[in-house]
């Protein structure tokens, strides 16, 4: 009986291990070209690993309800989304965060870097540039007659659903789009 409360209670750990595990070694082999996609396999194999070890650690628990069973079952998943939207956000720090790098160009420099020479490193115009650039060498926007069309909605979707789970951690979404004029970095 001690064991399966053990593994009950180990159960969103392990499903976390899993998912940095799966999506490191995942990422590695796609040369990070696909860093979404691993994020995503890591996660739901993280949370499949979860709802499997915590099935098999309620059923061998005597005495419990059913209504305590599906209790414990849907905690345990809460808990492995929670730690795997933690991990998605903890690995999407160096990934996307503009903020980091200035803060790192500074320290490098340092402790002090002129305004001019950070502008220069980050040129908005030179970034969405690359940035549409990728999204199009990736078949997620397509550049037709002078224009840029949506096109794979794969990342477009991921975008949504990270804009749900952000809703329901913190209840609010994203601040983007809310006001077009005053864009903060």
């Amino acid at each position: 009986m001690d064991t399966q409360y053990a593994f009950l209670v180990a159960a969103p750990v392990l499903g976390l291990a899993l998912d940095a595990l799966l999506q490191t070694v995942a990422c590695r082999l796609t040369k990070a070209r696909r860093l979404y996609r691993t994020v995503i396999l890591g996660f739901l194999v993280g949370l499949l690993t979860t709802g499997i070890v915590s099935a098999l650690a309620l059923s061998g628990m005597d005495g419990l309800s059913r209504r305590d069973w599906w209790s414990f079952l849907v905690f345990n998943l809460a808990a492995s989304a929670a730690l795997g939207y933690g991990y998605f956000q903890f690995i999407s720090l160096n990934v996307n965060s503009l903020r980091i790098r200035v803060l790192k160009e500074i320290a490098l420099a340092g402790g002090a870097k002129s305004t001019e020479s950070l502008l220069a490193l980050y040129d908005a115009d030179d970034i969405i540039r690359v940035r549409l650039d990728r999204l199009t060498k990736a078949g997620d926007l397509v550049y037709r007659d002078g224009r840029y069309y949506g096109g794979r909605p794969f990342f477009l979707t991921v975008g949504k659903a990270l804009e749900v789970a952000k809703y329901i951690v913190l209840g609010r979404g994203s601040r983007l789009g809310q006001d077009r004029h005053q864009c903060t970095v």
